[in-house]
């Protein structure tokens, strides 16, 4: 066994090798059954796997040791649907004065058509895998959160992300230590990025959990799985949000957007209120 000579394993690898070779040579059966065991164990995880790479970059590392994170953080994982969550008196506590508010400035918004996007059960990352947003899509939505930051210098800014891989582009506020504190549940983990967008034209954002609620009984999201877990520091409201289909989808996710900036900025009104989402 040269190789195992060269590592300086043949002292110790060396009997426990032959061991094994003359157990096969007495029990072929037995030796087959166990390596086809293993074989149709290694089938699921070697498609998993493969789903895991299919979903592109994000948060996590684009290789085993990300996949194998994300299957150990399941154990951790919440349902991604339900709306009584947001009623809770835990979820409301954790976000004094304006978490019940709705910023969605009386807009009615309507249930999205059916059916709801593919969404595979990865803890992350969290993606869309069917009724992507084409070029055209993902471009204006780029391009309105930069011409909110631009609306709304010295509030608002465009950086990387920090939740997701750091080529992406995310909406940020800029709180400071004085007069625009960071809200304390966007401390922890999620730090002031308010919404980035995906490769697919899905996006992630905090709303109240008024609006939050709004999003998901009317179909335009779900909750990341790990929203809410204070372990890791998501906030409770934190969603996804589908991918736009068409224009008016498009005009709906522009709006969830205006809320998100309207509730993350509402302890700093009245002074740097009313911002310009327009």
């Amino acid at each position: 066994m040269p190789l195992l000579s060269t590592l300086g394993l043949q002292p110790r690898l060396g009997p426990l090798l032959d061991s094994a070779a003359a157990a096969i040579t007495r029990h072929p059966l037995l030796a087959s059954l166990a390596l086809l065991a293993l074989a149709l164990a290694l089938v699921p995880l070697a498609r998993s796997y493969r789903g895991f790479l299919a979903l592109g970059p994000g948060g996590l590392p684009h290789n085993v040791l990300g996949w194998a994170v994300q299957a150990l953080l399941r154990p951790f994982a919440r349902e991604t649907h339900s709306v009584g969550v947001y009623d809770s008196e835990a979820a409301v506590w954790a976000y004094p004065s304006h978490g019940r508010v709705s910023f969605l400035w009386k807009t009615v918004l309507p249930a999205r058509a059916a059916p709801a996007p593919e969404v595979p059960d990865y803890i992350a990352p969290q993606r869309q895998v069917t009724q992507a947003a084409g070029p055209e899509t993902i471009e204006a939505m780029g391009a309105f959160l930069a011409h909110l930051a631009e609306a709304n210098p010295g509030l608002l800014a465009i950086r990387g992300s920090k939740l997701e891989d750091h080529a992406s582009s995310a909406l940020w506020i800029e709180a400071n230590d004085t007069d625009r504190p960071l809200p304390e549940y966007l401390r922890p983990l999620v730090r002031g990025e308010l919404v980035h967008v995906h490769a697919e034209g899905s996006s992630h954002i905090t709303l109240s959990l008024a609006d939050a609620a709004k999003a998901l009984a009317g179909g335009w999201g779900e909750r990341h799985p790990l929203s809410g877990v204070k372990a890791f520091g998501l906030p409770m409201s934190y969603v996804m949000l589908y991918a736009p289909r068409d224009k008016a989808e498009l005009a709906v996710w522009k709006t969830f957007v205006r809320a998100s900036v309207g509730f993350t900025t509402a302890d700093w009104a009245p002074k740097y209120q009313p911002l310009r989402l327009d």
